[in-house]
């Protein structure tokens, strides 16, 4: 057995910001929690963000303490509401809580079933791209949920921060522009001065998204992002990067590990490793994981990517061998070669397998690990080979 391989860009581990996202449903038992708690406190964890909505109740409810504006949940661990109980918890082992609140979701504040008790009415409800999501253009909407943002910090001892989450249009609003999402940015800052603020933001800026990012910098309206960069190649992503303010932002990389997704881009262990790598070398060393249930960072192998990361052991080479070639026969096969040896996939070995995860893991039982070589199901009868990220 040899000693890894330190790669020459060393970093310190207190140095190094990891954040971790937690779904409402993962924090709801103190079981559930303390899991959560244990696994942040073995792997250095800075920074978690919990779910504050309970989405799937009707009305939905909020996991901590409300004040008057908003609902609140029954689930009660070690006296108090779970989000109280992690944010209690972490702060006795320095990880700062923030509050996760996915924004352009009308239905979290509009109509009979919102977690607002004076919810929002259908005037503030933009779904002129056809989706229905908070109408950013409207002075009023935009008050009424900061209120209660506000009054939720205030209301919860212990969470020090705000993660402004799909804080962006849907891609599709004719209605919104630029500045009336930046209003609400802005306007966050301002009601609460005194909170980390994170935004969950897309690395590619694109036009119909209305998210300056830039601009949220430049204004010091934002403290960190946590840069969503599952689909684009990594030049893509270091194009969108560049456009920051490092000086007055801390970037967290966002990874992904989404078991049964239609996500291809964290799709088993091997992908992990490589892509800290590819990041670290960028100079992004801080990084967010997507996101914290059972299947997917707890499991060994991408628990020993990341401590082999936090402990600034990445291997300087990746250990895999370069492609040469890609065959791609449609609707029969498809063949690698791959450091001199060819690996054909044939269609009828993996005609029942529908989603990107079970096509990787079937592929890989039989290859070995290949990083960043994707199988996408294009139809029922044809597979799409993705190979990437690239950094030309």
């Amino acid at each position: 057995m040899g000693h890894p391989v330190r790669n020459k860009k060393q970093h310190k581990l207190k140095e190094v910001r990891i954040n971790t996202w937690v779904q409402y449903y993962q924090y709801n038992s103190r079981s559930e929690c303390d899991a959560i708690l244990a696994y942040a406190r073995d792997y250095h964890f800075t920074d978690i963000a919990l779910m504050v909505i309970d989405y799937d109740t009707n009305p939905k409810v909020a996991y901590g303490n409300t004040g008057s504006l908003m609902r609140k949940t029954s689930i009660v661990i070690d006296g108090v509401t779970p989000m109280q109980y992690m944010a209690r918890e972490c702060k006795g082992m320095g990880i700062n809580v923030s509050v996760w609140w996915c924004l352009h979701f009308f239905d979290w504040w509009g109509g009979t079933s919102a977690v607002l008790y004076d919810y929002l009415d259908s005037a503030y409800d933009d779904n002129s791209g056809g989706t229905h999501m908070l109408d950013f253009s409207e002075p009023y909407a935009r008050s009424e949920v900061i209120a209660a943002m506000k009054e939720f910090q205030q209301a919860n001892s212990h969470v020090g921060g705000c993660t402004l989450d799909y804080i962006r249009s849907d891609g599709y609003s004719t209605h919104l522009t630029d500045a009336d999402i930046t209003a609400f940015v802005s306007e966050v800052r301002t009601a609460m001065p005194d909170r980390y603020i994170l935004a969950d933001v897309i690395t590619r800026y694109g036009p119909s998204i209305h998210q300056d990012t830039p601009t949220w910098t430049q204004n010091n309206y934002i403290d960190a992002t946590s840069g969503m960069a599952a689909y684009d190649a990594l030049c893509v992503k270091k194009w969108g990067w560049d456009q920051w303010d490092k000086n007055k932002l801390t970037i967290m990389v966002a990874n992904y590990a989404e078991t049964g997704s239609g996500e291809f881009a964290m799709a088993t262990p091997s992908d992990t490793r490589a892509t800290f790598r590819q990041h670290f070398d960028l100079g992004m060393i801080h990084f967010a994981l997507f996101d914290m249930a059972t299947d997917h960072w707890l499991a060994a192998e991408r628990k020993a990517c990341l401590l082999e990361y936090l402990k600034g052991q990445l291997q300087a080479t990746a250990p895999y061998p370069a492609i040469t070639s890609a065959t791609v026969t449609p609707d029969t096969s498809i063949s690698l070669t791959i450091g001199g040896s060819t690996y054909t996939t044939y269609h009828a070995d993996v005609s029942d397998h529908t989603s990107t995860w079970q096509l990787k893991t079937h592929i890989e039982g039989v290859e070995g690990q290949r990083p960043w070589i994707h199988y996408l199901r294009d139809t029922s009868s044809t597979i799409v080979l993705s190979i990437g990220d690239w950094d030309p």
